[in-house]
């Protein structure tokens, strides 16, 4: 397998994993083999039937791995983000741009700060939004900040329309937690 795989034995030095058994271990490293969104990239998922998320905590351990270059999770929410409520990804901007090519057209996701956001090409022309545009982003515990538009990206088919650091997302969640995990495995 050239882009890697996770092993079970990696996964019991997690500690989310620590107790599982090596069957439950086995089904897991299955998973996220059968789910590689790209070269050398693997994805650890909540599954589809309303699982309760993981904790961004997993990426952090996972990232630490030494099979590991790079781990990062990615969380969803729905925000007022201008005029309409939408669905945007949670991320940490550094850890994203080191998994996913989002095919940045205008700043960078790398270094999106917290009072920044990403927008796909797509909402950006929709809306004609560019890179240092100001935007209203309503969470649902009411509070409204100004975002700046800090990077404007094609490829929406991992992360969506929209992304948001953790950063500046986690304040006003009930409950901070990840759906997916992207791996990308060190060579060799």
């Amino acid at each position: 397998d050239e882009g890697g795989s996770l092993e079970p034995s990696q996964l019991k030095r997690i500690p989310l994993f620590s107790g599982a058994s090596d069957d439950d271990l086995k089904q897991v490293a299955i998973f996220a083999e059968s789910k590689e969104v790209s070269e050398g990239t693997e994805v650890i998922s909540e599954g589809g039937f309303g699982g309760g998320g993981i904790s961004p905590q997993l990426a952090a351990d996972v990232d630490r791995l030494p099979e590991v270059q790079t781990a990062t999770g990615l969380g969803r929410g729905r925000a007022l983000v201008g005029s309409g409520t939408e669905n945007v990804t949670i991320a940490q901007p550094s850890q994203l741009a080191g998994v996913v090519d989002l095919d940045v057209t205008s700043g960078s996701v790398k270094t999106l700060g917290s009072q920044e956001l990403a927008v796909s090409e797509r909402i950006a022309d929709d809306e004609g939004w560019k890179r240092g545009t100001k935007v209203p982003v309503t969470f649902a515990d009411g509070t409204t900040t100004e975002f700046t538009v800090g990077a404007v990206y094609e490829n929406r088919d991992i992360a969506g329309n929209y992304v948001l650091s953790r950063e500046a997302w986690t304040p006003h969640a009930v409950q901070d937690v990840d759906n997916t995990v992207l791996i990308n495995l060190e060579n060799g």
